[in-house]
């Protein structure tokens, strides 16, 4: 990608963005993505710091590992109603991220896939989440709240919410306590 670009129009003819095609582009702030877009490959916009919002398409169905990575400056994420996963490290270190809105579609979100978002208070994961990755929520220490509305989620991974020091609450609306091993460092505090 051309590294001092600072914005990027994608035409709708575009389906795939490449692996590490816009990396490292530190000056790019807006992106307008096609509306056809169907998959972001692993690391195509890693550590593009200047990137505040994402307005993801519907047609979206794929989200590469480390997609967004190091990407410091995104507030807000709203994924599109075709995504089934979040893929591994896909928004890492995004440190000022503090909305996300994950759509009902989602089925599985990967390992450190939000880890060290350190400005993000509160998720909720919906429904259709089967599969938490390792790491997910790694070090989001301003985490204070997570919702969590499926109810065949097993919690048994490690450090899933390791050094998420304001963690209060899990909300979880399955009929069962969900199954956690406190020898992972999964959580040490209560299911409201």
């Amino acid at each position: 990608g051309n590294k001092s670009a600072k914005k990027i129009i994608m035409s709708d003819s575009v389906k795939l963005v490449d692996r590490f095609a816009f990396a490292h582009c530190v000056n790019l702030e807006e992106i307008k993505f096609s509306r056809n877009l169907e998959t972001i490959s692993e690391n195509a916009f890693l550590k593009c710091q200047r990137i505040k919002e994402l307005n993801f398409p519907n047609s979206l169905k794929i989200i590469g590992k480390g997609a967004f990575g190091r990407c410091s400056s995104i507030r807000k994420v709203i994924f599109p109603p075709q995504l089934k996963r979040i893929s591994d490290l896909s928004f890492y270190s995004c440190r000022n991220l503090n909305r996300v809105v994950i759509s009902e579609s989602v089925e599985a979100i990967g390992n450190a896939a939000f880890s060290s978002c350190t400005s993000l208070k509160f998720i909720s994961l919906p429904e259709n989440v089967e599969t938490l990755g390792n790491h997910m929520f790694y070090g989001v220490e301003s985490l204070e709240t997570i919702v969590i509305k499926s109810k065949n989620i097993s919690f048994e991974n490690n450090y899933l919410f390791w050094g998420c020091s304001s963690l209060k609450t899990i909300f979880y609306f399955g009929e069962e306590e969900p199954k956690y091993n406190m020898n992972t460092n999964c959580y040490d505090g209560k299911f409201g």
